[in-house]
């Protein structure tokens, strides 16, 4: 990791969990594999994830969709990334996801999730 960047990573839940009650103590089970990571550059910033691949295995019910976990690593203790969350006050920093089905087709095209913004804090 470059000391000017953050990396985010993306995992699959495993377990249901309930928004307003998870805790780090609490949070529900997850799989190791990592289905991408994304880098903020600098102190602010947006990343955006591919999850073609764990979206087409909901999709397929190879698994269930419990949710994403958003994980960094991020070392340096005196100063916490963070991302913007569905409840931010300004919509242009919550996250979204989009996915491109085709149905006659092969199924899943893409699927990102993201453009969220994010900044790290003293």
């Amino acid at each position: 990791m470059h000391q000017d960047n953050t990396g985010w990573t993306i995992q699959r839940l495993t377990e249901d969990w309930v928004e307003n009650e998870v805790t780090y103590v609490t949070m529900p089970g997850y799989d190791a594999t990592v289905y991408d990571t994304a880098y903020m550059m600098g102190e602010t910033g947006s990343v955006e994830f591919d999850i073609t691949t764990l979206v087409a295995e909901w999709v397929g019910l190879q698994y269930p969709n419990y949710g994403l976990l958003v994980t960094n690593d991020y070392l340096i203790v005196s100063e916490w990334p963070s991302l913007a969350s569905s409840d931010h006050d300004e919509a242009a920093w919550r996250p979204r996801l989009v996915v491109e089905y085709h149905e006659s087709g092969p199924g899943v095209q893409s699927a990102s999730w993201g453009r969220i913004k994010g900044l790290i804090s003293d």
